[in-house]
């Protein structure tokens, strides 16, 4: 009876343990719209960026359309309609990488959880059709 009990709470510990050592990545990705010469643009939340942590990630504009990660993903996340998103990681430090269909990607490096980490995105206006997809690549 008693090595059931050791085998029971050895196993709850063991998994325990990864849950126990995260920590929050969070913030708010917005976008600036509006503007006239007597008017300032507003921000605006971004609903629907991608956002994606790792250790060393590479980021690389695809000409035909799909851009790659390249490295080893930690953590995704998608921002809420509020522009809001939350990532649940290892305490250290990350490359940051938030990207949505026609906008601009924006990597943040050096990225510290437990932290926050707001972002601005702008819509993509080269008109060359890239960021339409993404795709990841592990190292």
């Amino acid at each position: 009876m008693l090595s059931r009990r050791l085998v029971l709470f050895a196993l709850v510990a063991v998994f325990a343990l990864p849950a126990a050592a995260q920590v929050a990545l969070n913030g708010t990705v917005t976008e600036w719209r509006g503007g006239t010469p007597t008017e300032s643009p507003k921000q605006h939340a971004l609903a629907g960026v991608t956002v994606v942590a790792g250790a060393a990630l590479n980021f690389n504009t695809g000409q035909s359309g799909t851009d790659q990660i390249r490295g080893a993903v930690v953590a995704k996340a998608t921002t809420d309609e509020r522009g809001k998103y939350i990532i649940n990681l290892p305490a250290g430090r990350y490359t940051i990488v938030f990207w949505k269909v026609g906008y601009t990607p924006q990597v943040e490096t050096g990225v510290v959880a437990p932290g926050i980490q707001d972002t601005s995105i702008s819509v993509d206006k080269s008109m060359q059709g890239l960021h339409r997809n993404l795709s990841f690549v592990a190292r």
